[in-house]
């Protein structure tokens, strides 16, 4: 988006909030869970779709680690995993390690599942964001690895690894 100027901004969300009024911003962008938790939901003006914002890998999704043996532990956290979650993660990490992705490149994948089929969007985008590289598949929830390595593909053949590899 040209027509934006995006300035980088921290802190907890009050302060956040704060800097719209002083630096004169027209709005900024906060995760709506946080903004429903702190009860503040009702200030929420725009959601924005997969399609808008393709998300890091892994948002939303809850991992728990357990100690080793812990058979106790892991059989009473058993009851809170998603099967579907799970293969959906998976095929985003699929993903980002195919192409060699992290925290710190503008890389993004999102997988869900709806009436038993997974569909799979990733992205990758350069730095300045005049070049964004988005590319969606879709299939059996069960190939999520096939999936995740189909989209992997097409990114990295519309040039892809190129913007990856510019950001080393």
């Amino acid at each position: 988006r040209p027509d934006l100027n995006i300035k980088p901004i921290w802190g907890k969300v009050e302060s956040r909030r704060g800097e719209i009024e002083k630096e004169n911003l027209d709005g900024v962008i906060l995760a709506a869970a946080g903004l429903n938790r702190l009860d503040l939901g009702d200030e929420i003006n725009y959601y924005f779709s997969p399609e808008d914002m393709v998300p890091a890998v892994g948002q939303g999704a809850l991992g728990i680690e357990t100690r080793a043996g812990d058979t106790e532990v892991k059989e009473m956290i058993s009851k809170l995993s998603d099967h579907d979650t799970t293969l959906c993660v998976n095929a985003e990490r699929e993903f980002m390690r195919i192409l060699n992705g992290g925290c710190h490149v503008p890389i993004g994948s999102i997988a869900t599942i709806d009436n038993r089929t997974m569909k799979i969007t990733a992205m990758v985008a350069s730095c300045d964001g005049k070049t964004v590289i988005k590319a969606t598949k879709e299939g059996s929830p069960e190939d999520y690895l096939s999936l995740a390595r189909s989209v992997s593909e097409e990114i990295i053949a519309m040039g892809g690894k190129e913007i990856l590899d510019e950001l080393k």
